[in-house]
């Protein structure tokens, strides 16, 4: 799910409709939020396995399109299937919520925008917001030669180029400012948006293969669905069942994600960033402590001895060289010799005591791992992003979240693992839901329900609000009366969101934690992912 927040005008409350270049739209009210709420609205259309293309429907004002329940979703992995919402392929719909009246922005509970639209209008900064369905896995990322030949790889990326566009053309219908368009959580066109926000996932750590690097998977996806023999691949599973490719794309060992195809990823995106090819906005971004408790949960491997953690990062990443596996070992020690994920535990914390303690797997390395494979997935590439992205000279705000969520006894997320301040932990925060309100399958972690977690969230939704709005994060209704959060290259630091079960605890730290292993990573980022670009190891 991307979403996207525009400024609005100022504007009254009118009937629940839009007339935007495709026609009318009919939305709903619900006077619990005094928003209006236009829901599952097509933005492009696209057959399975080919590229999408603009909407062509036309509705008039006797039969207006009917925004009154939200699309389909589209099938790939995340919460959708297990919160019994739609799936289909036919998915590129968005969702938009404005102030005057509704309740979500968003299908997914997660993701209801409709808390931090209502925040903005507090603080005397309106916003429109936007989610957007795109397409996942195989069927929005395609890999192997005959994707590329045909050139539809990164069709999700696509599928949000073609979103933002719609958004650009049709905003103001909505009452929003289309030159005023801030991107949160994804990629799209440049020339689209203004700013950009970027939570614990980054372009400088993806692990982006090459499309012929997806050959062996997309060859044994081609067997499962009885395709070998075909003449054209590609369009045999075009024709296929669906059944024949989902959910079994996830089960063959691969990962369906972005590829560098030559198009529209053409080289590493971390050296584009080097060299200054990329969209030039304001970048706030950020990583939560603990984002490695989820590497090692889907990992599946729970390693006791320093020879079984020399597999698991040999596994994790075959073309590191053993010399720079050995300096990483040296840098994280054993657990119990130095902290590590969760950080807000003891290094000495009887960790797979409490583990088991609630029947969850463990190994006495569990925390090495998890401090190694977070620093690789999330922190120093966070760092990286910054210091590329402030060396262009544009204004950059990064952020730590340091709030553990949750605590001892261990409480587990179906996909994450153990909470304190994992992966999404701060998902609750940024969208402003009130304390102790999850989905239904506890996909990530509450708002914890305290006072000083409830101010934690406020003061998150605030800053979005005023990046958002003002591209700047101080630009707060009360400014006297808040912690400065300094830009990137003025000051080489994190703007921490943390907080006690009583007290708000905001402060600055230098961004130097773990130096020398983040460095590392950050050094040897082509080797973990381009090893056509770097020299090998004799």
């Amino acid at each position: 799910m991307l979403t996207y927040v525009a400024l609005t005008h100022g504007m009254h409350h009118p009937s629940p409709t839009a007339i935007t270049r495709n026609g009318t739209i009919r939305g709903v009210y619900l006077p619990s939020f005094q928003q209006d709420l236009f829901l599952g609205i097509p933005y492009a259309r696209a057959p399975r396995l080919d590229n999408p293309k603009p909407i062509n429907t036309t509705y008039d004002q006797d039969a207006p399109f009917d925004a009154s329940r939200y699309g389909n979703t589209c099938y790939g992995f995340g919460s959708n299937e297990l919160l019994g919402l739609t799936q289909s392929e036919d998915c590129l719909n968005l969702n938009i919520i404005r102030p005057a009246p509704a309740k979500g922005s968003s299908a997914d509970p997660m993701w209801n925008l409709s808390y931090i639209v209502q925040r903005s209008v507090q603080e005397e900064q309106p916003l429109l917001a936007v989610s957007v369905n795109y397409r996942l896995s195989f069927l929005g990322f395609p890999g192997g030669r005959e994707a590329q030949n045909a050139g539809v790889t990164n069709l999700g990326f696509k599928d949000q180029r073609l979103a933002l566009a719609w958004i650009q053309e049709n905003i103001v219908a909505f009452g929003g400012d289309p030159s005023r368009l801030v991107a949160y959580g994804g990629r799209g066109g440049g020339e689209l948006f203004r700013g950009a926000i970027a939570v614990s996932g980054f372009v400088t750590g993806a692990a982006l293969p090459k499309t012929d690097e997806m050959q062996a998977g997309f060859d044994k996806l081609v067997g499962m669905a009885n395709c070998t023999m075909a003449e054209d691949k590609l369009e045999c599973l075009r024709g296929t069942s669906l059944y024949n490719l989902y959910p079994i794309e996830g089960s063959i060992g691969v990962e369906w994600g972005p590829v560098i195809d030559g198009d529209f990823l053409q080289r590493p995106p971390a050296w584009e960033i080097r060299d200054g090819n990329c969209v030039r906005v304001p970048l706030l971004l950020g990583s939560n402590s603990d984002e490695g408790l989820i590497k090692v949960t889907a990992s599946g491997y729970f390693p006791n001895r320093t020879n079984e953690t020399t597999v698991l990062l040999e596994t994790s990443f075959p073309r590191l060289q053993h010399s720079v596996i050995k300096q990483l070992l040296d840098l994280y020690p054993e657990d119990g010799k130095r902290e590590a994920p969760p950080y807000s535990l003891s290094p000495d914390f009887a960790w797979c005591q409490a583990m088991n303690a609630v029947s969850l797997p463990c190994g006495s390395q569990y925390r090495r791992s998890a401090a190694m494979l977070g620093d690789y997935v999330s922190h120093a590439p966070r760092r990286y992003m910054a210091q590329l992205w402030s060396r262009l000279g544009l204004p950059t705000y990064s952020f730590h979240f340091k709030a553990a969520t949750t605590g001892i006894p261990i409480q587990y997320f179906y996909g994450l693992g153990p909470g304190f301040a994992n992966h999404g932990a701060e998902l609750a925060y940024e969208m402003g839901l009130p304390g102790g309100i999850s989905t239904p399958i506890q996909f990530y972690p509450p708002a914890k329900n305290v006072s000083g977690h409830i101010a934690l969230s406020k003061e998150m939704n605030r800053r979005w609000i005023a990046f958002v709005s003002r591209k700047d994060p101080n630009e707060l209704r009360d400014r006297n009366l808040s912690l400065q959060w300094r830009e990137y290259n003025m000051s080489t630091s994190n703007f921490v969101f943390d907080a006690t079960d009583e007290d708000l605890n905001l402060h600055v730290e230098t961004d130097d934690y773990r130096q020398q292993a983040c460095q590392i990573w950050m050094d040897n980022v082509a080797h973990t992912d381009y090893s056509d670009h770097v020299p090998q190891e004799t």
